[in-house]
C-alpha cells in the first residue's frame, strides 16, 4: 500500500496540488479520492449503449471545470454540437468553443493544444481509436494544463485501446432512476 501511494505521487508530481473538481453529482464524488476528480486528469466515460447519458454526464463534471472563468473546448467529431442542452445545464455559451476537426489526427491535435492551455478549465471529446503514446500525450498534456480532460468511448474501444485516464466510468441508462446535480 506504501509503495502504491509513493508511485501514484510521482505519477502525478506535475499536478496542481491536490486541487479536485466535482463531478456534479454527489453520489459520484463520494467515490472519488478528494471528493472530486483531480485537476489535470483524464476521466473516461465510457458509453454502454445508446442513449447512456455520456454527454450529459460530461456537460455536468465540465461545468465544475469552468470556475475562474475557464472554458470549455468540445470536441465534435461526430457534428453532433447542441447548444440547447449545454445552456439547460447551466454552461456559459460565451466560454464555450466547438472545434470540428476534419479527421482524426487533426482531433488529436486539438484535443492536445486545448489541454496544455491554462486558460481551459475542460475538454471534451468523443473519441474510440486511441494508440497507447497519443493517450499518454494527452493524460501529459492535461497536466500540463491543469484542467480536465474527458473522453467518451464506446466499451470495444476502452478494453481494446485503454487510456491513460485515472478514472473511468462506465456508464449505462437506468430508467427507473435519474441522476441527481448538485444544488
Amino acid at each position: 500500500e506504501l509503495l502504491a501511494r509513493q508511485i501514484r505521487d510521482m505519477e502525478t508530481a506535475g499536478r496542481p496540488a491536490r486541487e479536485s473538481i466535482s463531478s456534479g453529482c454527489c453520489a459520484m464524488d463520494r467515490h472519488l479520492p478528494h471528493g472530486g476528480h483531480a485537476r489535470g486528469s483524464m476521466v473516461e466515460l465510457i458509453r454502454h449503449g445508446a442513449g447512456s447519458g455520456v454527454s450529459s454526464l460530461a456537460l455536468m463534471i465540465a461545468r465544475q471545470a469552468m470556475d475562474e472563468g475557464k472554458f470549455l473546448i468540445v470536441v465534435d467529431t461526430q457534428r453532433q454540437f447542441y447548444p440547447p442542452a449545454m445552456k439547460s445545464l447551466g454552461i456559459p455559451m460565451e466560454r464555450v468553443i466547438a472545434l470540428q476537426p476534419a479527421n482524426h489526427a487533426d482531433a488529436i491535435w486539438g484535443i492536445d493544444q486545448a489541454l496544455r492551455c491554462q486558460a481551459v478549465g475542460a475538454v471534451i471529446a468523443e473519441i474510440g481509436n486511441l494508440e497507447d503514446r497519443v493517450a499518454r500525450r494527452l493524460q501529459l498534456a492535461a497536466e500540463q494544463g491543469g484542467g480536465l480532460g474527458v473522453l467518451l468511448r464506446d466499451t470495444r474501444s476502452a478494453r481494446t485501446q485503454p487510456s491513460w485516464a485515472d478514472v473511468q466510468w462506465f456508464v449505462r441508462c437506468d430508467p427507473t432512476r435519474s441522476l441527481q446535480p448538485l444544488a
